[in-house]
């Protein structure tokens, strides 16, 4: 018998849902938690770093003359960074600005939506920039200044642009590159003995920021015992058994050097990719103190539209930027070789 069936209906309308999932939720944490320094005034900023000399415990004659004299500020010195733009520029069709009703957007609301996304473009592109190894850059008619990341700040050698003096690099012991399959307890506190042993606080709060490989490391440092040639495959359970749970998760430090704030991020980046193996074993540890690093802008990000060429609006997402480290000796960062 004949009938009207809806797989052979014309002209059905499309259940398209209004939902838009984006399965990327990266957070930018770093430059969210990093003090904001009042906007520069130049390129090329510069900051005065000190250190004290060694303790010295020669006593004084009661009744000589004070002959020799010191030079309080000989171990002063200058750093700099340069600041950067960074931007992401983008444009509608004359149909997509003013008819188009998108699922998930909605009728006349492309613009504002592509100006949303451009702007958190633009926050990501800075969180990989300060979480990156890249130098800082000067500028020039062809090529853009760049900013410093935060582990060429933590570089041990000298950097090939404004060079941090020797006498303010991260000592060698602050930096590791053991392997993450012999990457121990003692590992992180010789970074951390190393970190006290430059600043003398031993009750300091710190951020160490890792990439997911050495994060998954991290937690599994307390699930395992060490003998004394590699670590045997036999798990520790510090918690109530009754609990039906296991739980791989190690998010505070309390150390002999201070609480550690382990913090797990997607942007941590060697080279510029966040995603290669060499970048998800890295993780940088800086002292949660206002003098420690600083994020200044020159201007905070923003969307300008550009004007009209008939095709179309144009519109530009964009900040200008400086990261700035106090004093490198506060830092400590690992990058193992594999």
């Amino acid at each position: 018998m004949p009938a009207f069936i809806e797989r052979d209906a014309v002209g059905l309308r499309r259940d398209l849902g209004n939902a838009l999932a984006i399965a990327d939720q990266k957070k930018t944490a770093f430059t969210s938690m990093l003090p904001k320094g009042v906007a520069p005034t130049n390129t090329l900023t510069e900051w005065p770093v000190d250190q004290y000399p060694a303790p010295d415990v020669t006593g004084a004659v009661d009744e000589a003359p004070v002959q020799d004299f010191e030079n309080i500020n000989n171990s002063a010195a200058i750093l700099s960074g340069r600041v950067q733009i960074k931007q992401r520029s983008f444009r509608l069709s004359r149909h997509a600005d003013r008819t188009m009703d998108q699922a998930g957007v909605g009728r006349k609301k492309a613009f504002a939506k592509a100006a949303a996304k451009a702007l958190i473009m633009v926050k990501r592109d800075i969180e990989t920039i300060c979480l990156g190894d890249g130098d800082s850059v000067a500028g020039s008619g062809t090529v853009g200044t760049r900013t410093r990341g935060i582990f060429s700040w933590a570089n041990t050698a000298a950097q090939t642009d404004l060079p941090v003096p020797a006498g303010f690099r991260v000592p060698a012991n602050s930096a590791s590159t053991t392997t993450i399959a012999n990457f121990i307890d003692d590992t992180v506190m010789n970074i951390l003995q190393s970190i006290f042993d430059q600043t003398g606080a031993a009750e300091m709060q710190l951020c160490w920021m890792v990439g997911s490989t050495l994060r998954k490391k991290i937690s599994r440092l307390t699930a395992y015992s060490l003998d004394v040639a590699s670590f045997n495959q036999v798990r520790n359970f510090n918690q109530d058994a009754t609990s039906e749970k296991i739980t791989y998760k190690v998010s505070v430090l309390d150390t002999d050097f201070g609480r550690v704030i382990v913090k797990p991020s997607s942007f941590i980046n060697a080279g510029g990719d966040p995603t290669s193996a060499a970048s998800r074993r890295m993780g940088i540890i800086i002292p949660m103190v206002e003098e420690a690093a600083r994020l200044r802008f020159a201007w905070d990000p923003i969307v300008e539209q550009m004007p009209m060429d008939g095709g179309g609006p144009r519109a530009l997402a964009e900040a200008a930027f400086v990261l700035e480290v106090g004093n490198p000796l506060w830092l400590g960062q690992v990058q193992p070789s594999a």
